[in-house]
């Protein structure tokens, strides 16, 4: 089976600097762009977290700092092979999440990546912020609009081969 992710943009950010939320060396976030390519998964995509990818991956770029082709390797293939069912969501097609402005833990930012989620069924939406899980969950969010909530590790094995 193949997966819809939507990936906050820490993701990028901490696959990049092959860091986790703590600062430690940590390639999780590094080896789920790696396995999301590979397996042949796809993203889900909205024009201002497209944006954001791109600001993670030109930054590195422009200061010349090793990591960046790290990244670009996998999220090149990922954002552009016409072989992947990448899904789109325009403002036209975005899904209204009703209260999320009201939600603690859920700032404007994070909103983008939710609606996201919410907009293509049964995406998983791969988080490491953690009053944005929270939130989420505990307010059922997630399974009010038929997606899922997990943290890179959590997702790893979400991105192996055609798992169930």
């Amino acid at each position: 089976m193949k997966r819809h992710f939507v990936l906050d943009d820490n993701i990028i950010r901490f696959a990049q600097a092959l860091k986790n939320k703590y600062g430690e060396d940590d390639s999780t976030c590094l080896d789920l762009l790696e396995r999301i390519e590979r397996n042949c998964h796809a993203l889900v995509m909205g024009p201002t977290f497209w944006g954001r990818y791109w600001h993670h991956v030109n930054v590195a770029q422009r200061e010349q700092r090793s990591e960046a082709p790290r990244v670009s390797i996998h999220l090149v293939p990922l954002l552009y092979s016409m072989a992947k069912n990448n899904r789109w969501v325009s403002d036209i097609e975005s899904k209204d999440v009703e209260g999320l402005d009201q939600l603690p833990g859920i700032d404007e930012e994070d909103r983008d990546f939710v609606i996201a989620a919410a907009s293509v069924p049964s995406s998983i939406l791969v988080t490491d912020d953690d009053p944005l899980k929270t939130s989420l969950e505990s307010n059922q969010i997630d399974q009010q609009h038929g997606f899922r909530v997990r943290t890179p590790q959590e997702a790893l094995d979400l991105a192996g081969p055609d798992n169930p």
